[in-house]
């Protein structure tokens, strides 16, 4: 009967978002693809980079406030954190380096940021997708350049989120 269920899982989670993209990232939209089966393959590649994401308070975590966290895919899906989100701005970018200018600059004081790394891979799609349903309003910026236009109408469309300092007047510097 388990073989079943991954079955209808695996079928579940063929018709969603992530395969119906481009062939970039192929092999990235299939490692989602499986682990939203409960199958993981290579699920400690690609790491989610994050700032300053609450979880309950007896929740074990190996991050410290205000400084950079990892999750794996394998640590996501095997034990999803409570993320303590709900009716919260969390906002994501694609650039790590961001992440650690806002970790010198304003540490345990920033509002939980999540870093895509350029295409979110399958952790970052895993964190993204627990984030949403717990409640979290997603903010995006990324970079203008044609990747990173494709990044931002990705995260938009597939967690609602709203740009953040991602505009016409934010590229053109008025």
């Amino acid at each position: 009967m388990s073989a079943w269920r991954l079955h209808e899982r695996t079928k579940a989670a063929l018709n969603d978002e992530a395969t119906a993209q481009s062939t970039d990232g192929a092999e990235e939209r299939l490692r989602e693809v499986w682990s939203r089966a409960g199958v993981l393959i290579n699920e400690l590649a690609r790491p989610a980079l994050f700032l300053n994401l609450p979880v309950e308070p007896d929740a074990p975590q190996t991050w410290l406030p205000g400084e950079p966290g990892y999750l794996s895919l394998r640590q996501l899906v095997r034990k999803p954190y409570s993320w303590q989100v709900n009716g919260r701005n969390v906002y994501v970018c694609e650039n790590p380096n961001i992440v650690a200018i806002v970790a010198d600059r304003l540490g345990a004081n920033n509002a939980p940021l999540v870093c895509t790394d350029g295409m979110s891979a399958a952790a970052q799609r895993i964190l993204l997708d627990q984030l949403s349903s717990a409640g979290a309003q997603l903010y995006y910026h990324g970079d203008y350049d044609w990747p990173g236009i494709g990044i931002g109408n990705h995260v938009m469309r597939t967690w609602q989120a709203i740009p953040w300092r991602f505009g016409c007047r934010d590229y053109g510097g008025n």
